[in-house]
């Protein structure tokens, strides 16, 4: 098909490329309210006309294909559906659902067992005998299930899991999976979930290691992006009970564990972070939200998303109460804790008594911002971060050797398999805090 005629299958909406395809005849029953529908118009989701038309080359493939394979193989309405429906009937019968093709590849006992099966219960059994045969003998197969459909699915197969996430915890998760299949489908292309081989992924592997290796990315970086892709195709596998290895298995780089973060020593806090004003150039929240976590070793997000009814200034003890909120659930069950605030703690929420609202559910916004200012003014060592601030106040409790069990109290840590009592209480809590103290 010529460009000029495709040119007809680009619409704009408001400035965005639409695909805009009327329905051939033999296709419009297949969709949706009774095959009513006209047109299908899917959002290309650009404004720029050169790669309007390069997404419109690419969904118009896919469309065709797809179009291609039900007047091929024939499809109902709910083609997918269907197909699923007979994986489940498969199961009910005490086998998976192989397609025919499949069969005739494996051995001989396996397609005996089965055309067994059709034979002794298709006379009495609660289908008909053509359907049995159909479903045992894995007639017909799955229709195509493209890499960018399959991470549709995921989505509603993990909605239990997001459930307890906040929008922007849900948000940061969502990115990091739509990241990854989007960077699988720019080097092998957009193709069938139930093709892929394992060749894709070691051409996937290879790109990879060629950005670490020419680009100087981290190990840890792509190893993550292909831990993540491993866990959508299991999920897409286990859901649609589709009887295929996970293929993104086994496939990380060699020579990226994660590097240990730098710690910082009590002296070398002090002399970065608090001698000679080193934070002056940034803003005020951002410095208290700095202060505070090298004066208590809590995780940035553990700081910035206190609402003001965790914050307890007024106490005898005053304290912040690290908890489940408005802003979302905490890193694990355990991490949720009373820390007493002494020093530069103190001192920086008695500035801020409501929080920080600026960052309040924004935690990669916070941690952005400071990260930025410790690179661009060369704040803390090579290879430090925010987070070393909370390994160097471990190393501090350590240094003193603070019982365990208080350790784990302040650091929110599981206190081990068998826990007895309600744990170290404030006042405890307070003398060792004192003891590690920053700034008096």
């Amino acid at each position: 098909m010529g460009s000029r005629q495709l040119d007809r299958y680009i619409k704009w909406r408001n400035g965005v490329a639409q695909y805009y395809r009327r329905l051939p005849a033999d296709i419009m029953p297949l969709y949706a309210n009774g095959g009513s529908k006209q047109d299908i118009q899917i959002s290309l989701k650009t404004r720029d006309p050169i790669e309007a038309e390069r997404r419109r080359d690419e969904k118009h493939r896919q469309t065709e294909k797809l179009w291609d394979y039900f007047r091929t193989n024939g499809a109902t309405p709910c083609a997918f559906d269907a197909y699923m429906r007979k994986a489940e009937q498969a199961n009910e019968l005490g086998f998976d659902y192989t397609p025919m093709e499949e069969l005739f590849r494996g051995t001989i006992f396996e397609l005996e067992a089965r055309l067994n099966i059709v034979k002794r219960i298709a006379p009495a059994g609660t289908m008909a005998k053509d359907q049995i045969a159909e479903v045992v003998l894995g007639v017909g197969k799955a229709p195509p299930l493209l890499l960018s459909e399959a991470l549709e699915k995921y989505w509603t197969f993990k909605r239990d899991f997001v459930a307890h996430k906040s929008d922007n915890q849900e948000r940061v998760w969502r990115n990091g999976r739509k990241r990854a299949v989007k960077n699988l489908i720019s080097v092998i292309g957009d193709v069938d979930f139930n093709e892929f081989e394992r060749n894709d992924g070691l051409t996937y592997r290879e790109w990879w290691l060629d950005r670490v290796m020419e680009e100087g990315l981290k190990f840890d970086t792509a190893n993550k992006d292909i831990e993540i892709l491993c866990e959508v195709f299991q999920t897409v596998l286990d859901k649609l009970k589709i009887k295929k290895d996970n293929l993104m298995r086994g496939l990380r780089l060699q020579g990226g564990d994660t590097e240990n973060r730098v710690s910082l020593s009590k002296a070398e806090t002090i002399k970065h972070l608090f001698k000679d004003n080193p934070l002056r150039g940034l803003n005020a929240e951002a410095r208290a939200i700095v202060e505070i976590c090298a004066e208590t070793g809590a995780r940035p997000i553990e700081i910035v998303n206190r609402e003001p009814s965790d914050i307890f200034l007024d106490a005898k003890i005053p304290y912040i109460h690290i908890r489940k909120n408005k802003y979302g659930h905490l890193k694990t069950k355990v991490s949720g804790r009373k820390l007493p605030l002494v020093g530069a703690a103190l001192t920086a929420f008695q500035a801020f008594p409501e929080g920080f609202p600026t960052y309040a559910g924004k935690p990669t916004s916070a941690a952005n911002v400071i990260g930025k200012y410790f690179r661009e003014n060369s704040t803390l060592p090579n290879g430090a971060t925010l987070y070393s601030l909370r390994h160097g106040f471990q190393d501090r409790l350590t240094a003193l050797e603070v019982p365990l069990r208080v350790e784990k109290a302040l650091m929110g840590h599981s206190p081990g398999k068998v826990s007895y009592g309600d744990g170290p209480q404030l006042p405890q809590l307070l003398r060792w805090m004192k003891r590690v103290v920053l700034v008096k």
